[in-house]
């Protein structure tokens, strides 16, 4: 059964920072998820944000450290992934856009989108579906247009 937090009660003296620190001993968080938690445990908006400078502070937070694990997490889970899905999905997480950038250039520094999409297509032989689902998986234009000359001429 999974764990549902409890709301504050009165009298509970947790603190935003004592309890931002246990959650941030279990595992790795960004700002927005560890203020997501603390509202969610009945903290307001002034208690998370002191809780969060004090554990940025302590180096309890760090949002490139966190920002990377995510990035070989989904890489690990799905060797498909795209950079601009990478990027997608850590901004839904609330990760600002100029660190997921950054970890998401470092996580595909060596990644070839011509390869990564003609193995994404495998045996494909629609080339017009296959272009469709290349674009949907956010490839570049011009590996699509290569994969699309490949699939029409595969003696290329």
């Amino acid at each position: 059964m999974p764990f549902k937090p409890s709301k504050r009660t009165p009298g509970d003296d947790a603190s935003a920072l004592s309890v931002g620190l246990r959650l941030a001993s279990r595992r790795a968080h960004t700002q927005a998820e560890l203020a997501k938690k603390l509202a969610a445990r009945g903290f307001d908006e002034q208690e998370i944000g002191q809780a969060i400078d004090r554990l940025k502070a302590l180096n309890a937070l760090d949002e490139d450290d966190v920002t990377a694990t995510r990035v070989a997490e989904m890489l690990a889970h799905d060797a498909r992934m795209t950079p601009r899905v990478a990027q997608a999905k850590l901004e839904q997480r609330g990760i600002p856009r100029e660190i997921a950038h950054s970890a998401v250039r470092t996580a595909f520094s060596d990644w070839d989108p011509k390869e990564a999409a003609l193995a994404y297509v495998g045996s494909e032989t629609d080339v017009d579906r296959a272009a469709r689902r290349l674009a949907q998986r956010g490839f570049p234009t011009e590996a699509i247009l290569w994969v699309v000359r490949h699939l029409a001429k595969p003696d290329l």
